[in-house]
């Protein structure tokens, strides 16, 4: 495979090829509709939200990498923990009204206003709804179980610098949703086009997760993401890949 290795199955990612067959199954064996593994991967920002709150909160109480030069935690730490969860879940709820405008065009049953509690009701009575966003809730906690939890990376990090590190993730996830979305809707090829976000998503994956673990291949993964040669801006997209990748 030479360079391509990072794609191949292995103990590392197994959890990575595991979720995207499931997904891959649930299309082309089980009948979920292509709308469902797109909205499955919309639900993720809030699975994702959730578990970065416990992260939040186990990082507050744990950490050994405290904020102040005298070793103690910030009095003004524990408050990000509430802040972050007002800013993100407010970020979803907009990002929801504008996701919900689009997908009432082709799915019966979503209403194109701000009641999005009745939308996602709504989508979570859908029997496929309902076993893609229970896989991919299991996924997520196993990640964050095996990535965060056990090595007990909380010890070594602190509230400030973990605040911001979901939103990378959120930005290549949505990316790729959306433009697969508008495929879906314009294109007469649903299961052929769910079935490559599947994959898309399987390959950005597979290339984040050698990145946590690869020097060599983080340095060629920043320099893709930058798409620029000004070292400045290469800092810039490695400190944002840092943080994310410390999960």
């Amino acid at each position: 495979m030479g360079k391509f290795y990072w794609l191949m199955p292995n103990v590392n990612n197994l959890l990575i090829w595991m979720m995207s067959i499931i997904m891959l199954l649930g299309v082309l064996v089980f009948n979920w509709k292509a709308e469902t593994i797109l909205i499955t991967y919309f639900f993720e920002t809030i699975i994702i939200g959730f578990i970065h709150i416990f992260k939040l909160l186990a990082t507050f109480l744990f950490s050994k990498s405290a904020s102040t030069e005298t070793g103690k935690h910030k009095t003004s730490d524990i408050f990000q923990i509430p802040f972050f969860i007002f800013h993100y879940f407010f970020f979803i709820f907009i990002q929801s009204t504008f996701v919900f405008m689009y997908l009432s065009f082709f799915i019966k049953g979503i209403k194109d206003d701000i009641n999005v509690l009745k939308n996602y009701h709504f989508l979570l009575q859908q029997h496929d709804m309902q076993m893609a966003f229970i896989s991919l809730s299991l996924f997520s906690v196993a990640m964050a179980l095996k990535n965060f939890f056990l090595p007990k990376r909380f010890l070594h990090t602190n509230v400030k610098k973990l605040f911001m590190q979901p939103y990378l993730r959120i930005f290549i996830q949505q990316f790729v949703t959306i433009i697969a979305g508008f495929g879906i809707l314009i294109f007469n090829m649903p299961v052929a086009l769910a079935v490559l976000l599947i994959v898309t998503r399987l390959v950005v994956d597979l290339a984040l997760q050698e990145a946590a673990k690869n020097e060599e291949f983080k340095k060629v993964f920043v320099k893709y993401l930058a798409q620029s040669q000004n070292e400045k801006e290469i800092k810039k997209v490695e400190k944002q890949v840092e943080t994310f990748l410390n999960e």
